[in-house]
């Protein structure tokens, strides 16, 4: 007789599998007999697929976080899995997501809070169709969705305190990077290859969402400035860390004007060079006499990946 066990949360990494070539892979069993109160999990898997039959093991039970691959390219999975708040789903070896069909099925996830895939096609196609005002952590690349009703990058997230995105391919639809931001609390954006610099307004939606903390922005893309006459600085009063790693965003004198009319911001990393060290001198110049810029600044970072010449006295 199998002991039970008392678990709640589980979470294993299969490096490899030990199955010979000709052989089919062993699969990970998680019996409920065992794991009658397991409602968290986590299978990584690396050059394996053994952990796919995992989510079919599920079926009827009640599961708060699930973090894995699914063995149906639709993720049909998910219909038999009960109260699943938090939500990562990993790419198979074995089979590539049907996104459209994957995407409907998460919509049909209530109770889904937490959304974490690299799958752009898969996130996109849920963005686009869904309708997530409960989602409150998202952590996904998004593209613009082919054949959506709109684009990824219009839904509302009025209750997301974190979002984390990977920009990728094509954003030539994209009016702002997502709306409704009154939550958010932390942003983290990335790109993978951009075919085009996202509109003047991508950023317009950072008006609305007066309890950020922190803003990471870090990619060798073009990116268009903030602009401060429309995201209105002052209104940010929680915003205290900013880490912009983008050379196009620190070589526009909007972004050192917005940075410098933050009424609160405590430690700044960005990525400058000559020419943006020239810019933010040239931009800051009127603003010196304000004596509250910078003037809660606790720490400076500055990246230079290459140095040709020493900052002037105006640059400092």
């Amino acid at each position: 007789e199998l002991a039970v066990s008392p678990i709640a949360a589980f979470s294993m990494e299969v490096l490899s599998s030990a199955a010979r070539d000709n052989d089919e892979e062993p699969a990970v069993e998680l019996p409920q007999s065992v794991f009658p109160h397991l409602v968290h999990l986590d299978v990584r898997r690396r050059n394996t697929d053994v952990c796919r039959t995992v989510p079919k093991q599920l079926a009827g039970r009640r599961i708060d976080t699930f973090a894995g691959c699914f063995e149906d390219p639709a993720c049909r999975e998910l219909d038999d899995i009960l109260g699943l708040r938090e939500l990562r789903i990993d790419r198979s070896r074995s089979s590539r997501v049907e996104t459209v069909a994957a995407a409907e099925r998460l919509i049909e996830c209530r109770s889904l809070r937490s959304l974490c895939t690299a799958d752009a096609g898969l996130a996109s196609a849920y963005l686009s169709r869904a309708d997530p005002i409960a989602l409150e952590h998202l952590d996904a690349a998004v593209e613009e969705a082919e054949g959506a009703v709109r684009c990824a990058f219009d839904a509302a997230l009025p209750s997301a305190t974190c979002i984390k995105v990977c920009l990728s391919s094509q954003l030539e639809s994209a009016q702002t990077l997502f709306r409704d931001l009154t939550s958010l609390r932390r942003l983290d954006v990335t790109t993978g290859i951009l075919f085009a610099e996202p509109r003047g307004t991508f950023w317009n939606s950072l008006a609305s969402a007066s309890r950020l903390r922190s803003i990471t922005v870090k990619t060798p893309e073009a990116l268009p400035p903030i602009d401060p006459s429309v995201v209105c600085p002052e209104a940010l009063e929680s915003l205290r860390h900013v880490r912009l790693y983008s050379t196009s965003m620190m070589e526009s004198p909007l972004t050192w004007e917005f940075l410098a009319r933050l009424p609160n911001l405590s430690v700044l990393r960005v990525k400058v060079s000559y020419v943006s060290a020239a810019i933010a001198a040239a931009a800051l110049k009127d603003q010196k006499a304000t004596p509250r810029v910078f003037h809660r600044l606790e720490a400076f970072d500055a990246v230079a990946p290459t140095v040709h010449e020493a900052p002037t006295e105006a640059q400092y």
